[in-house]
Parts: C-alpha cells; structure tokens; sequence
C-alpha cells in the first residue's frame, strides 16, 4: 500500500466489482463441488481475498476456492466423514486450516521454485483427471439420472446403466443456461 498511486483506484474499485459478479456465485458452486453449504464459499473466499490484498506481494496471483480444490477436499474427507453433516464442515474448516498454514511456511520458507520442478506433462495429467473426476460427478445433475458411487469408475458404471433414464429438458436446459450467462457476463444481454 506504501506505493499505491490515488489514479489506480478508479480501475482497481471497477476490477473488484467485476471480479464479486462472477465470484460470488462461482465460489457458492465450489462450495456445493466441495460437498458444503454454498456458503461456505463466500466463507472460503472473503477472508483469503481481504488477507491477501494486505499481505501478498504478487499484483497478478489469484488467491481462493477453486474447482480442483473444491474437488480434492470431497475426495479427501467425504469417506472421513461417515455421513455426518457436521463433522465433513469441521473437517473441511481443519483441511482449509491446514492449507493455509502450508502456504504461510512455504512462502516464508521462499518454497515457490518448487512449483517449477513440476513437469509440464504431470500437470497436464493432473488437470485431465481433475476434469474426468469433475465429468462423471456431474453426469447426474446434467442429465437428470440417478448415478450412484464415491468413486470416478463406480459413477461412470452407475450412469453407464441408467443411461436410458436420461431426461433430455434437464440435458438441454445446462446448455441454455450457459449461453445466458454468457450473453449476460458479456454485456450483450439482459437478463430479465
């Protein structure tokens, strides 16, 4: 904040009303991905954002929830959870925790190279199976079928069998609604 310039702020204020209308309903889907109530997105994302505005030192980072995270926790603690509502929230609230502490002793600890010795193809790979895991928890929803399974091949069986079940308004609506979303986050139409 020592060299922020007074000229910056007309452009900063509009950057941050640009990035609250898409994050906000972003962060409440990452929250349901996660397996939480969608408010715990805002949760997740507030606090990560305010803290890094008056500690970070990167103008360019983006820092909060996000979809592979977002998935990574459902994996790591549905099975610890047992069901329990209340216990997968505190599990998720102490893996956050945990996260964040790791990210505050590998920056003091200057651990950023450690990110260059990854490899381009394991992180392709890594992407790729995110986005599969990400597919097949999302054929029910899409499709309107029943899919059963914690697991990617067990949900991939499940929506192999009840393929038949498949209700096509529900196919088609999430194509129309992303186009409006689109159209809408675009300026080109309004959305009434």
């Amino acid at each position: 904040m020592r060299g922020y310039r007074r000229s910056w702020l007309r452009g900063d204020l509009l950057a941050g009303v640009t990035v609250a209308a898409y994050l906000v309903p972003q962060v409440m889907a990452y929250a349901r991905v996660a397996g939480l109530r969608p408010a715990a997105g805002l949760w997740a994302a507030v606090p990560a954002l305010v803290i890094y505005a008056a500690i970070g030192s990167s103008r360019s980072l983006s820092f909060g929830p996000e979809a592979t995270t977002a998935l990574m926790t459902a994996t790591a603690i549905g099975p610890l959870a047992g069901g329990n509502p209340a216990r997968y929230a505190a599990l998720a609230a102490t893996l956050a925790l945990l996260a964040d502490v790791m990210a505050a002793a590998a920056g003091t600890l200057r651990l950023g190279f450690l990110a260059d010795l990854l490899s381009r193809p394991v992180l392709v790979g890594y992407m790729a199976g995110v986005a599969l895991i990400m597919i097949a928890g999302q054929l029910g929803p899409a499709t309107g079928v029943a899919v059963r399974g914690e697991a990617f091949a067990a949900q991939i069986a499940s929506f192999t069998r009840h393929a038949g079940d498949t209700r096509l308004a529900t196919v088609a609506n999430g194509p129309c609604a992303g186009i409006l979303c689109d159209s809408f986050a675009a300026g080109g139409h309004s959305v009434g």
